[in-house]
């Protein structure tokens, strides 16, 4: 906490990343493809839940 407080950590801001920046740039000039819609997104949560708790 002093660290900190002391501004003595470097704090890595994930928006920054060259990862997100390609990201961003991708969404942004259309460069994206649709793998699905949100009823697939369920059931894929749905699925990794039931992995979870065999």
């Amino acid at each position: 906490m002093i660290k900190a407080s002391n501004d003595e950590i470097k704090f890595i801001d994930f928006f920054d990343s060259l990862e997100a920046l390609k990201a961003k740039n991708e969404a942004e000039t259309g460069q994206t493809e649709i793998i699905g819609n949100l009823n697939d997104f369920d059931k894929w949560l749905d699925k990794i839940n039931e992995d979870c708790s065999d």
